[in-house]
């Protein structure tokens, strides 16, 4: 059986390709985008990279041969996935494979479309796309945290693995809150490295700090300032298989009242790393994801594919430290755009 690799600017074009040389009946083995450290095109722009295999016909028999190579050198989710559909949705269901949209998710979007569609408009791009794009959105719950004088006083805590961008999103999101509220503002510690980090920044915009060593000395604290403040709490970070920490973390923030818990995701790890986290921080009762690092890729899949599998709202979308202001409360809209642009 032939095997190739077609590299274009886009999917459409790499399927064209495939089509020519292969013929219609042809297997999509891989779809990916080429890594900055690998091949460009001309003008700078990221390519489209799609395994094939020809579909080999056993003309005495006329059924297609058996394909028995090793299939582990690509994705199972990608091998024969979306053969049946129709073609005229085989390139929108690619550009979310492109997108590294999971397999199953891409799949419900698309027949979704196909669905809602009715055979109506299907040789139109435009109202294809316009469908997906409505069947994607209807997946994602998104709540930000209202930082302003028209809300209640927010308490706030962000949770996650080291290196995720925790504190650097209090720091963001503080600064968001001394310009939209002109309530008081705490920045509140659990025993980490970066206090001086947070103590640096109560001055800078006239906050309040504190660290925490116990979880009594939490509770005392939020107490006298539940009613007059904003609270950020900064947990440590924490290895996801290190249940004794997360047991010791839930002992801090378990029992406040009225709390909000962030569970801070990189953008740049893989679907099935942060699913693993997302479960093992569900011990401390998750109430939104905060997604950061987002300028540090151009692959936006993941998002959606956890906002579909774990129906969590989404808080807010946030760059990495370089830009320590961009911080946004995420929409639907913005979310779609990423996957879909």
């Amino acid at each position: 059986m032939k095997i190739k690799s077609f590299i274009a600017p886009t999917v459409q074009e790499a399927l064209s390709n495939i089509k020519k040389e292969m013929g219609e009946s042809s297997l999509i083995l891989e779809t990916r985008n080429i890594e900055e450290e690998d091949i460009k095109g001309s003008t700078g722009q990221t390519l489209v990279e799609i395994v094939a295999a020809e579909n080999i016909i056993d003309k005495s028999t006329n059924k297609e041969l058996e394909y028995n190579a090793n299939l582990s050198t690509y994705p199972k989710a990608t091998y024969n996935a979306g053969k049946d559909l129709p073609d005229v949705v085989k390139e929108l269901y690619h550009r979310l494979l492109v997108q590294q949209v999971e397999n199953e998710h891409a799949l419900t979007l698309i027949k979704e479309t196909l669905y809602k569609l009715k055979d109506n408009g299907l040789e139109n791009m435009v109202p294809r796309a316009q469908v997906l794009r409505e069947r994607l959105i209807s997946k994602i719950n998104v709540s930000n945290s209202g930082l302003t004088n028209e809300n209640p006083h927010k308490i706030m805590a962000f949770t996650g693995t080291s290196g995720v961008g925790k504190t650097s999103i209090i720091t963001k999101l503080s600064s968001y809150a001394r310009r939209s509220s002109d309530k008081e503002i705490l920045l509140i510690n659990i025993k980490d490295g970066f206090v001086e980090r947070l103590i640096s920044h109560e001055k800078k915009i006239g906050a309040k700090a504190a660290v925490v060593t116990t979880p009594k000395e939490l509770g005392k604290i939020i107490e006298k300032f539940a009613n007059s403040a904003h609270i950020f709490i900064d947990t440590p970070g924490i290895n996801h298989f290190n249940n004794t920490k997360l047991m010791e973390l839930k002992e801090y923030i378990y029992d406040i009242p009225n709390l909000e818990t962030h569970l801070v995701v990189s953008a740049t790890t893989r679907f099935a790393d942060n699913i693993n986290i997302i479960r093992k921080f569900a011990i401390l009762q998750v109430h939104r994801l905060l997604f950061t690092k987002v300028d540090e890729t151009d692959i936006y899949g993941t998002l959606l594919s956890i906002a579909m599998e774990t129906q969590i709202p989404i808080s807010y979308i946030s760059d990495g430290q370089t830009n320590r202001e961009s911080i946004r409360p995420a929409t639907t809209n913005m979310i779609a755009k990423m996957v879909l642009r």
